[in-house]
């Protein structure tokens, strides 16, 4: 087949495609993926976040991506999150529905360190066990010191500067700040709740009024390098949490972070602050571990947050917490062995190998298993002390943190012994610091003795594994295989095929099309409408499945109101719709339809843990009915009074 056949059928196949793809847009709108780059307009040195976003109409599994490789920025960290929203669209029928969105978050952070045009590239996801493809996005640097720095000039907050993350939070006595804000908040929970806690909560200031406030939490404000700090976020609040929308993760620059949860759905719990009683849900928590000593800042977590209040009603607001300094203590030098690993906490270590019998020239693994608290991916091995007559031919290394702060990291080091006879592996000996001791100690494993039979007669390994610059190759070059001859073939029978397939795809696009947008289908009234949806809802009460029923009563009742007046649907709230109603539906019904409009509204769009645990099946199954019955009444009073 010629290029230019070739590229004829493609072009065929991509017109007809192109052509009608407008025409079924709408039969695909339930997945949506994007990426984000924010800020789209960077320095050199300056931190941003690419965030790609798979929203569908439900919950779809989705498998996290891979960072993307983006040429001329270093990869910090990355994060997820999930948010549900709800809101208004056009269905099929050129009604307006409310539709809830999943929206599911993954943020990666970057460093910028070249100047220029930057490219995301797209990457691979595996969405409801099919693969998709990221959107290609770009972000612009610009050379360091290109804009100017906010001045000094600008009014700062009158909180104290502990609370302020661009003033020096330590002054001259990096202690005085911290432990005062920790006596304090210590003597606050004593006086109240006859207790103490270990670590630091950092409550912003905040009215009793606000919906919502943004905690962080610390277990120490004091660490030697390298020990680990874990840092938490929560969201507090009295009212029900329709949206959350993270605008920016703590940067957390001079840190090491591990994540150890990161919530994609609020798990909310009741819980005290300041006094009074609230919702609390985990946003995020991490297992930091500075870099280097003295001064850190646990900066705060930012987010805007859409709480319920009332039907259809929503209070936005935008909440930052609290910044933490850390005073980050050096190792003490007094008593550090030249064994020193650099890893900090309380480790084991072990080895083991495969047998005490080994052949000449081939190979054998010896392990260096590594665990316990804190960080051990800081952990490095010290070189073996290995005889002359055994060469190191590979090595490997693994390593893992869990969230209960314990991690591991095993080495796996392959040696060939190149003689017979006994042969002697002498301990590994390392250092590791303590910081619950404040102590250096030694991790030491055991000896072997191993026996080195001579070799079977196959093939033993060469003294390098590589090939080295210069040297010839060992082996003969791989041959080609035959030449491969294709086969002709006619064209026109293959125009025919692509003619009938053209045709068919017109034929089947065009029924499809006439089927969903009801070309030649008799339009339907509006009580034909509400018989068809509330056989939809009956059908969903059976089956039990309430956040559904939640969104088609909403749908429905908002589909009636809109009819009888005259808004055409969902684009207003109830008592909108129902101020424009006849005078006999709000005078009869309007304040019994809020009521449990209101009920139906939480249940299908509030937060799902709490919606369906406050499901009272039988009072469900009432609201059904009476919404059922007040539907109707309201079209036949809307009736009633067009006709006087």
């Amino acid at each position: 087949m010629s290029p230019k056949t070739s590229s004829g059928k493609f072009l065929l196949f991509f017109i007809s495609c192109f052509y009608f793809a407008p025409h079924l847009a709408w039969a695909e709108d339930k997945l949506r993926i994007q990426t984000i780059v924010q800020p789209r307009e960077v320095q050199e040195g300056d931190i941003f976040v690419v965030s790609i976003e798979v929203s569908s109409n439900e919950m779809v599994p989705v498998e996290p991506p891979s960072a993307p490789q983006i040429n001329g920025a270093t990869f910090r960290g990355q994060q997820q999150s999930q948010r549900t929203n709800a809101g208004a669209a056009m269905n099929a029928n050129g009604e307006v529905e409310f539709r809830r969105t999943v929206t599911q978050v993954f943020v990666f952070q970057y460093i910028a360190n070249k100047a220029g045009p930057l490219v995301v590239p797209s990457v691979s996801l595996l969405v409801d066990g099919k693969a998709q493809k990221s959107s290609v996005a770009q972000i612009q640097v610009l050379p360091s010191g290109s804009r100017p720095s906010r001045t000094g000039g600008q009014p700062r907050s009158a909180r104290p500067d502990f609370f302020d993350e661009e003033a020096d939070p330590f002054g001259k006595d990096p202690f005085e700040n911290i432990r005062n804000a920790e006596e304090q908040f210590n003597r606050l929970l004593q006086r109240q709740f006859g207790g103490s806690v270990n670590g630091f909560q950092a409550v912003p200031p905040f009215d009793e009024k606000d919906a919502f406030v943004i905690v962080a939490e610390v277990d120490k404000t004091e660490a030697f390098e390298g020990e680990q700090i874990t840092a938490t976020w929560y969201l507090y609040t009295k009212a029900g949490v329709r949206e959350i929308d993270t605008l920016k993760y703590p940067d957390l620059k001079g840190f090491w972070k591990e994540d150890i949860e990161l919530a994609t759905l609020l798990n909310f719990q009741p819980a005290q602050l300041n006094g009074q009683t609230y919702n609390k849900a985990l946003l995020a928590s991490y297992a930091l571990f500075p870099i280097e000593d003295g001064k850190a800042m646990v900066d705060g977590y930012k987010a805007k947050v859409t709480v319920v209040s009332g039907f259809g009603k929503g209070i936005v607001g935008t909440k930052t917490s609290q910044a933490i300094p850390i005073l980050v203590k050096p190792l003490p030098e007094a008593g550090k062995p030249a064994s020193f690993s650099g890893a900090v906490g309380e480790f084991q270590m072990t080895a083991q190998i495969e047998s005490n019998s080994v052949v000449a020239n081939q190979p054998f693994a010896m392990r260096v298993h590594v665990e316990g608290r804190g960080n051990a991916k800081q952990f490095e091995l010290p070189n073996p002390t290995l005889p002359a007559s055994v060469e190191i031919y590979d090595n490997k290394k693994d390593s893992k943190f869990f969230k209960n702060g314990m991690s591991y990291k095993t080495f796996e080091i392959f040696m060939i012994p190149r003689e017979t006879g006994e042969l002697i592996i002498p301990p590994i000996i390392t250092s590791v610091f303590n910081p619950r001791t404040q102590k250096y100690e030694e991790l030491k494993t055991q000896e072997f003795k191993i026996t080195v039979t001579p070799g079977t007669g196959q093939q033993s390994l060469a003294s390098s594994r590589l090939q080295k610059d210069g040297e010839a190759a060992s082996e003969e070059p791989l041959q080609l295989l035959n030449q491969w001859q294709p086969t002709s073939a006619s064209a026109r029978p293959l125009w025919i095929l692509w003619g009938v397939a053209f045709v068919g795809l017109f034929l089947g696009i065009f029924a499809v099309a006439a089927v969903r947008l009801q070309w030649f289908k008799k339009p339907l009234g509006m009580r034909d409408h509400y018989e068809k949806r509330l056989k939809k809802l009956q059908k969903i009460s059976g089956q039990k499945k309430w956040r559904e029923l939640g969104v088609e009563a909403t749908n429905l009742s908002a589909y009636v109101l809109g009819q009888i007046s005259g808004q055409g649907g969902a684009h207003l709230q109830t008592e909108k719709l129902l101020e424009k109603a006849s005078p006999s539906v709000r005078r009869h019904l309007g304040a019994e339809l809020q009521k449990i409009l209101e009920r139906f509204y939480f249940l299908g769009f509030g937060p799902e843990e709490m919606a369906l645990k406050s499901v009272d099946e039988k009072r469900v199954m009432e609201d059904v009915k009476s919404l059922e019955k007040l539907l109707l009444q309201s079209i036949e009073l809307s009736e009633t009074d067009a006709k006087v």
